[in-house]
């Protein structure tokens, strides 16, 4: 893949599950995560989102902001 993005809060697979699944089976893609979040971070995801340093945007967004995101990534890959 490109590009995955993913929501940081999801039922079953919540957004660290997701990276930790990414890094099991495919490590390579890791630089290439980014995640939305909608809501105020918890002390637990403030600190995944430190700790991985995964690019990510927040709810609402701008269709700006989503690109700006994904040019960063793509070329930093």
């Amino acid at each position: 893949y490109d590009l995955i993005i993913s929501d940081l809060r999801m039922p079953k697979l919540d957004g660290p599950g997701l990276h930790a699944e990414v890094a099991r089976r495919h490590p390579q893609l890791l630089r290439r995560m980014v995640f939305v979040t909608g809501d105020t971070l918890g002390p637990e995801s403030a600190e995944f989102l430190r700790r991985t340093e995964v690019a990510t945007f927040g709810k609402p967004f701008a269709l700006a902001d989503v690109r700006r995101v994904i040019r960063q990534v793509l070329e930093d890959r």
